[in-house]
């Protein structure tokens, strides 16, 4: 008699969350729902809007979701935005959400583990010029590809560490000069922006732990909350301006301390753009363009690191 009456009561609370689902919008459940994840973003340093959330097969939709640091002017607009879980990590007891969507015409995934803070990203064919910022600088082409793995952040909102994180810009126009204003950079000069034609850059980057007590030369000893290091594992930019290429390694805590290794040529409207310093720094070694050069830069980032120019031979 008890199971019955047990089973009747399920059969009874199948048919009130059928009758629920088929008599309240759906919309109102996806309320709920999104309502619950944004309570685990710290609203502190970052706004976040979600337009229309509506419930779809085993996950979330929305029409367009908004994520604006408070400290930037600038926000990322996400359209045709999905959220669905990963029952394969659910499984095994852990929660990761995918975010797929649409930015900047080109496509958005993102996996997020809230529970342990770390993010991975793909964009593909985004363009990167239509993003307002850099429309203002006057870019009109510009297409970004980037993969992400196993980003994370410390409580402060500062870098932990990454896994992995890989940047391709190509197609990148801007056919006249512009400039920065000093007060966006906190900087006593404005810094110019040249015509950029046939440019391209790529960027391979990582973080890894460094020896316990191991720090840079002058500097207290590393702890366990700061004894990372962003290992820069290949750089490489192409334009009109010239070619560069190289790698090197920077502290992640204050004071960064660098230690960089370029190998490049200069241009023509290259030269122009950087006679003064590259005259200074070779101690007027490479005097023209097309001089093939070696670029060391050591030590940390303030007041000015050591940058040492000298003829490749």
């Amino acid at each position: 008699m008890k199971r019955f009456f047990a089973k009747k009561i399920l059969i009874f609370f199948l048919i009130a969350i059928v009758l629920g689902f088929s008599l309240v919008p759906s919309s109102t459940y996806a309320n709920l729902i999104t309502k619950a994840l944004l309570r685990q973003i710290d609203t502190t340093t970052v706004f976040v809007s979600v337009r229309d959330p509506d419930l779809a097969f085993i996950g979330l939709r929305t029409r367009e979701l908004l994520v604006r640091p408070k400290s930037s002017l600038f926000g990322l607009s996400l359209k045709e935005v999905r959220i669905v879980p990963l029952f394969s990590d659910l499984l095994r007891g852990r929660v990761t959400l995918k975010v797929t969507g649409r930015w900047l015409q080109g496509d958005l995934s993102l996996l997020w583990q809230p529970n342990e803070d770390t993010i991975s990203l793909s964009l593909v064919g985004t363009e990167l010029h239509r993003f307002p910022f850099f429309q203002g600088l006057g870019f009109q082409g510009g297409i970004l590809n980037t993969e992400l793995t196993d980003l994370a952040f410390r409580r402060d909102g500062s870098l932990r560490s990454v896994k992995n994180l890989t940047i391709a810009l190509s197609d990148i126009s801007k056919p006249r000069p512009s400039s920065l204003p000093p007060a966006l950079l906190g900087l006593p000069l404005e810094v110019s922006i040249p015509r950029l034609s046939e440019t391209s850059l790529q960027l391979s980057l990582r973080t890894a732990p460094l020896a316990r007590g191991a720090s840079a030369p002058g500097e207290p000893p590393l702890t366990a909350e700061n004894d990372e290091q962003l290992i820069i594992e290949e750089a490489k930019l192409l334009s009109n301006l010239g070619e560069l290429s190289g790698s090197g390694t920077t502290l992640l805590r204050s004071p960064h301390h660098l230690d960089l290794n370029f190998t490049g040529t200069l241009k023509k409207p290259g030269f122009r753009l950087l006679e003064d310093p590259i005259k200074l720094f070779s101690s007027g070694k490479i005097t023209g363009p097309d001089q093939p050069f070696t670029t060391i830069i050591t030590g940390p980032l303030r007041p000015i690191p050591l940058i040492k120019i000298t003829p490749k031979t």
